[in-house]
């Protein structure tokens, strides 16, 4: 395991969000969603809603699955919770499948946003996971993490190798 960290000082400069958040309805006008604890214990401390038609493993036509998550127990700092939450979805190509997929992480590359620093991640945030390229047996995801008013907390990409069993 690797981590990189750049650090610098804050300075007046473009203030600009160019990744809004989607459109959908409020965490709890959605319905909760309850995935198998055998198959992925983690869920267990996780309260998944998802905001949009798109369910995993639905075999849906568009590879983005959206949904409020929060945890269950929050004791972590807002980084924390960032970086736990940003690797919580399923990939994004299980939205267009009816059947799991094993695709393992290569990859998985961080960026905080300026939202994270006023963020009570005790609350709901919007996810949406979706993605950018798969060919070959690679896949690259793009996941995006809001409060629930839109302020942009983080993003993610995370390369994954796309396993088919021999």
């Amino acid at each position: 395991m690797m981590g990189t960290a750049l650090l610098a000082g804050e300075q007046d400069g473009p203030v600009m969000q160019a990744c809004p958040a989607p459109p959908v309805p409020p965490a709890e006008e959605c319905p909760p969603e309850h995935p198998p604890v055998e198959v992925v214990p983690f869920v267990q401390h996780l309260d998944i809603r998802m905001a949009g038609d798109a369910r995993p493993l639905g075999g849906g036509t568009e590879p983005v699955l959206t949904a409020w998550l929060r945890l269950k127990e929050p004791a972590f700092s807002p980084a924390e919770t960032a970086l736990v939450l940003l690797d919580s979805m399923p990939p994004a190509l299980y939205a267009a499948t009816t059947e799991p997929v094993v695709a393992p992480t290569a990859d998985f590359a961080v960026h905080f946003a300026d939202g994270l620093a006023t963020a009570d991640l005790g609350d709901w945030t919007l996810i949406r996971t979706q993605v950018e390229q798969a060919s070959s047996g690679w896949m690259v995801d793009s996941i995006r993490l809001w409060r629930p008013d839109g302020t942009l907390l983080a993003t993610a990409r995370q390369t994954r190798r796309i396993l088919t069993p021999r």
